[in-house]
């Protein structure tokens, strides 16, 4: 557990990590813990929401520059009011959301609306995910997805370091991109994905590929996926399903990782071999290439044998 001791003076606020709880020595009361943000705002996870306002998470700073816009201004109202009416969604009066996009779905003309909510409250979201997006279909009458807030460093050139300590993994481009992949389609996973180069583009085709088992669950958010993921990485990318249940034995293999080597786990064609020996009732005509050569061999060895005779 996290916490923070506040101590008075000219010199202004001294945090420290001392346990659960935050003292305050000049009270010498308890508060709750929270987290410390830019520009001198201090708000968190922990807590509670009192107003629709409180929904939005920003510093100080953000807000002056750049206000709520209407739409999360209209999904912050409508969170406060779930939190009161709907029992399953109580744990909202703990929990934030950053900003919130709107994406057009251009083959169904649909609406999905993309909630960023911060990287420390998702595991809390995680479990009231079936029941919130419920509610927001219900009153928005779009798709919901939620998307955790991370950041992304650029990438450092040699003898001109941007930072104190070397980029971590988790702040590079690809990484971040990865993990929102994970976090539009959830709870299902990927099965497989490769890229499809073109050269009519300099930019490839991500190809992914889903569990066909969660086919009823997820086939009519495909194309909200391709828009969504599009929209956050400027990245094209195709969402379909693993042809596992259909066909011979050697097209329902499974690949055994999440990049596959060569064609393993797609559907592949399966070439029969042509038969060594003549089917029964026909001619020495359509004999084998194998069966031919034998008999030639025994004719030359029969004709041997005559002239030495």
């Amino acid at each position: 557990m996290e916490g923070s001791y506040r101590r008075g003076g000219r010199s202004g606020l001294l945090f420290l990590v001392l346990g659960s709880f935050v003292v305050s020595a000049c009270e010498g009361t308890f508060i709750q813990p929270s987290l410390c943000l830019r520009g001198g705002a201090y708000s968190g996870k922990f807590e509670e929401v009192t107003k629709p306002s409180d929904v939005i998470l920003r510093d100080h700073k953000t807000k002056v520059k750049n206000p709520p816009t209407e739409l999360e201004t209209k999904v912050a109202e409508k969170l406060f009011e779930g939190m009161k009416s709907n029992a399953n969604l109580r744990m909202l009066k703990y929990l934030h959301i950053m900003s919130v996009r709107e994406v057009l779905v251009p083959e169904t003309e649909e609406k999905a609306l993309v909630l960023i909510v911060p990287f420390i409250e998702m595991k809390e979201y995680r479990k009231i995910q079936e029941d919130l997006q419920k509610y927001v279909e219900e009153n928005f009458q779009a798709h919901m997805v939620l998307i955790q807030h991370r950041r992304i460093l650029p990438k450092e050139k040699q003898g001109h370091r941007l930072h104190k300590q070397k980029r971590p993994m988790s702040r590079t481009l690809s990484f971040v991109h990865k993990a929102w992949l994970d976090d539009i389609i959830h709870p299902h996973d990927i099965c497989a994905e490769h890229q499809v180069f073109s050269p009519h583009s300099e930019k490839p085709t991500f190809n992914i590929y889903l569990d066909p088992k969660v086919r009823e669950q997820c086939e009519h958010k495909l194309g909200m996926f391709s828009a969504v993921y599009k929209h956050l990485t400027g990245k094209v990318a195709v969402f379909a399903f693993l042809q596992l249940r259909e066909g011979s034995e050697l097209q329902k293999q499974r690949c055994p990782n999440r990049y596959p080597c060569d064609t393993a786990g797609f559907t592949i064609t399966e070439v029969a071999p042509k038969p060594l020996l003549p089917p029964e009732g026909e001619g020495a005509q359509h004999a084998a290439p194998r069966a031919i050569e034998a008999e030639q061999e025994e004719e030359e060895a029969k004709r041997e044998e005559a002239i030495e005779k």
